[in-house]
C-alpha cells in the first residue's frame, strides 16, 4: 500500500507540469486517461508496482489510480460549483468508466489477476481530485479483484454533503458515507478557504508546511474584517501557498509529518474565523511586520513605534481570544485539539485559554457552502 508521500508524488504527476518529480521508486505510469468530446475536464492515470514471483510471474502489487483538481477550464470550474453546492461532479462518471475499463486491462494484461488473485487499489486526489478520490473510494469499495483498499486525498473541500446526495439518488451503496469514513485519508495544511468548504467525510490529518508570504503580493496591511473582502486570505493565502500540491509534495519529501487534526470547521465563515484564530503566534508576527516593513507611511505614522502598531493590529483585527493567549504558548494546529465543537445551533468557536473561556457561536449550518476555486 502506497505510503503518504508516494501518494502526494501521484496527486502532483497528474498535473503534468513540465517540471514535475520523478515518480517515486518502484512505480510507473500504467495508462493515462484518453481524453473525449466527453470527458468534462477530467484527467486521470493509473500507476502499479509489480513484483516478480517465480510461480505465476510479474503482478500488480499495488494499483493507484489519480485524480487530477482544477484546471482553469470551463468544465472545471462548473465542476467547483457542483462541488461546493454539495451535488455530484459531472467527472465522476468519467472516473468511474477509467478505473472500469483499467480494471479490465489489467485482467488481460496480468492473466493471475482474472484467475482471482486479488489486489489492492487506492484511489489519490487533490482539490477538485480529492472529491472524485473519496466518492470513488465509496463506489468502488469491495469490488474483487481490485477492491480500494483506501483513498488519499490532499486539500479536500470536503465530500459528505456529495457523497449524501448521490446515496440520497441511489447512485452510491446505502453505506457509501460508513465505507469513507473509515476508508478515506484526509490530508489538509491549515485553515484555509478551499478545505473548509464543506463538511469533510472521514476524520483529518494535516500538514504544517511552511508559510510563504511572497504570494499574490503579500499580506493586506489592514485585513478587513470579513472573507470575501480579503483577497490575501482567498488567493495569496489559500490559493497560491496552503492549497498547492507541489507545496504538500515538497513538505512530505523533506520528511515532514502527517498528524492527527481535531475537529474540523466547514463553510465560508467559519474557515474565515478558524483561519483567525490560528494557533500560531510565528504567523501573525511575520504577517505584522511584513506590512511594518513595506509600508512606510505606517511607519511614519506610528513614528517609528512598532510595538504601537502591533498593538493596533492585533486588537483591531484579530480575536479576542488570539489577543487574550499572544504572550502564552498555544496548541499547534498538529496537537489534536479542535477550535469548534457542534451544537443545535450551529459550531461553537472555543476560546482556549485557561483564565478567560468565551464562546462565540457561528450559525454557519452544514449547507453552507460556496467555494468555486479548488
Amino acid at each position: 500500500m502506497p505510503n503518504d508521500f508516494e501518494c502526494a508524488a501521484f496527486a502532483l504527476d497528474i498535473y503534468r507540469d513540465v517540471q514535475r518529480p520523478a515518480l517515486p521508486d518502484g512505480w510507473r505510469l500504467y495508462l493515462d486517461y484518453a481524453p473525449g468530446p466527453d470527458d468534462k475536464g477530467y484527467f486521470g492515470a493509473c500507476y502499479i508496482k509489480e513484483v516478480d514471483y517465480p510461480s505465476i510471474g510479474k503482478i500488480p502489487e499495488d494499483i493507484v489510480f489519480a485524480h487530477r483538481g482544477t484546471v482553469l477550464s470551463v468544465d472545471d470550474i462548473i465542476a467547483d460549483i457542483a462541488v461546493a453546492l454539495g451535488n455530484v461532479p459531472v467527472q465522476y462518471a468519467n472516473a468511474k468508466d477509467f478505473y472500469d475499463s483499467t480494471i479490465a486491462k489489467l485482467k488481460d494484461e496480468f492473466p493471475s489477476v482474472a484467475s482471482g488473485i486479488e489486489f489492492m487499489t487506492s484511489q489519490v486526489g487533490h482539490s477538485l481530485g480529492s472529491i472524485i478520490t473519496e466518492i470513488m473510494c465509496a463506489a468502488t469499495f469491495g469490488d474483487n479483484p481490485g477492491f480500494t483498499k483506501r483513498s488519499v486525498s490532499f486539500e479536500s473541500p470536503g465530500s459528505k454533503p456529495n457523497i449524501q446526495t448521490m446515496v440520497e439518488a441511489k447512485a452510491l451503496p446505502a453505506n457509501a458515507l460508513t465505507v469513507a469514513e473509515q476508508n478515506c485519508c484526509i490530508i489538509q495544511t491549515h485553515y484555509d478557504v478551499i478545505n473548509t468548504c464543506n463538511e469533510q467525510v472521514s476524520s483529518v490529518s494535516t500538514v504544517a508546511i511552511p508559510f510563504n508570504f511572497k504570494v499574490d503580493g503579500g499580506p493586506d496591511v489592514s485585513p478587513p474584517g470579513h472573507y470575501f473582502e480579503n483577497t490575501y486570505y482567498l488567493v495569496g493565502y489559500s490559493i497560491e501557498d496552503q492549497h498547492k500540491m507541489k507545496h504538500i509534495y515538497d513538505y512530505l519529501s523533506t520528511g515532514g509529518l502527517v498528524s492527527i487534526a481535531g475537529t474540523w470547521p466547514f463553510g465560508f465563515a467559519n474557515g474565515y474565523a478558524a483561519y483567525k484564530q490560528l494557533p500560531l503566534g510565528a504567523y501573525w508576527d511575520s504577517y505584522i511586520k511584513i506590512c511594518w516593513d513595506t509600508h512606510p507611511e505606517i511607519q511614519a505614522a506610528y513614528q517609528g513605534n512598532y510595538d504601537k502598531y502591533y498593538e493596533y493590529f492585533i486588537n483591531t483585527y484579530l480575536s479576542k481570544s488570539l489577543r487574550i493567549c499572544n504572550e502564552r504558548p498555544t496548541p499547534s494546529l498538529s496537537s489534536g485539539v479542535g477550535l469548534f465543537k457542534e451544537t443545535p445551533e450551529g459550531f461553537i468557536l472555543v476560546d482556549r485559554c485557561d483564565t478567560e473561556l468565551e464562546e462565540e457561536v457561528h450559525r454557519e449550518t452544514k449547507k453552507t457552502g460556496g467555494c468555486s476555486l479548488m
